[in-house]
């Protein structure tokens, strides 16, 4: 054999073995970084957890909606939408590239929507509103803190309200802004699993949503309300439903031109799938004034 073959012999099996090393590293790689199994979502909706913190929830829910509903005679029913969704997703990484991905704990959270329409002068539709949400407990979350921009009535003076020292063309663009608000609530609803949920991660640590949303729009306005179709219509297989009942916003918007406002109420609880921690092994309290030494006995 020539020497010539002999070096060809040697760079082809130097090649081989080279070739071989980056296909075991990317194998190493892959298997060390692909995200763990997915939980089964399906399993942990219908754990007991997860049964009990929904049927914890679900009258407190509907009693907090049906005495809206009766505080508000002037508003006509459109219908009620009800999502009551389990999922996980898979845990961001950071700016660590190396740093293996990981699924959350299913977590679910149930919604409740009241749709309704009314007519009226809006200002003291708003104002009645405002009452029946105060006496209910609902907490406006106003982002101004003036005077007079409380609750539905102040948001809606917000959005009316020109800049200081304004020009007529400010005063007259403002007045002329679409008579539409959107509103977010503190609601006094139990929450049934205020436990931590198991991981490291600090986003595991956080309380799961508890509150409401109020959007009220005159016509021929529809509030942009996101019906939950979209996700619903993908059939994700992190996700998975326990209840299902839509009302698609055409349907709202249909209720003009029979009425000149629309009225949409909507309630989120977010409750966990997984039981509370076990506690913490207590340690035995040791009596101050017996000692383990006796009379000629070696105490170290």
């Amino acid at each position: 054999m020539s020497d010539q073959n002999v070096v060809r012999r040697g760079c082809l099996t130097v090649f081989l073995v080279l070739l071989a090393l980056v296909g075991a590293l990317i194998g190493w790689v892959y298997l060390s970084l692909r995200p763990d199994p997915m939980p089964n979502v399906t399993k942990a909706a219908h754990s007991p957890t997860a049964r009990a913190a929904d049927q914890l929830i679900t009258p407190q829910m509907d009693a907090q909606l049906a005495g809206l509903k009766a505080a508000l005679p002037w508003a006509t029913p459109l219908g009620t939408g009800v999502s009551d969704l389990c999922r996980t997703v898979v845990n961001p990484t950071g700016e660590d590239f190396l740093a293996r991905e990981t699924w959350s704990p299913v977590t679910c959270g149930r919604t409740v929507t009241l749709y309704a329409a009314f007519d009226g002068d809006l200002t003291a539709r708003l104002g009645q509103l405002d009452t029946a949400l105060g006496a209910a407990g609902w907490q406006p979350q106003n982002l101004s803190n003036r005077p007079g921009d409380h609750g539905l009535t102040g948001q809606l003076a917000y959005l009316h309200r020109p800049p200081d020292d304004p020009t007529p063309a400010e005063v007259a663009a403002a007045a002329a802004r679409p008579n539409t608000v959107d509103l977010a609530y503190k609601v006094p609803i139990t929450d049934p699993t205020p436990y931590p949920l198991p991981g490291p991660s600090t986003v595991d640590r956080q309380p799961l949503p508890i509150g409401g949303r109020v959007y009220v729009a005159q016509a021929p306005l529809v509030p942009f309300v996101d019906d939950g179709v979209a996700v619903h219509d993908d059939h994700s297989p992190t996700d998975y439903y326990l209840a299902w009942q839509p009302l698609p916003r055409a349907d709202l918007a249909a209720a003009y031109p029979a009425h000149g406002a629309v009225l949409v109420i909507t309630l989120s609880i977010g409750y966990k799938t997984t039981p509370p921690p076990p506690a913490p092994t207590p340690t035995p309290a040791v009596d101050p004034g017996y000692s383990p030494c006796y009379s000629g006995s070696f105490c170290p």
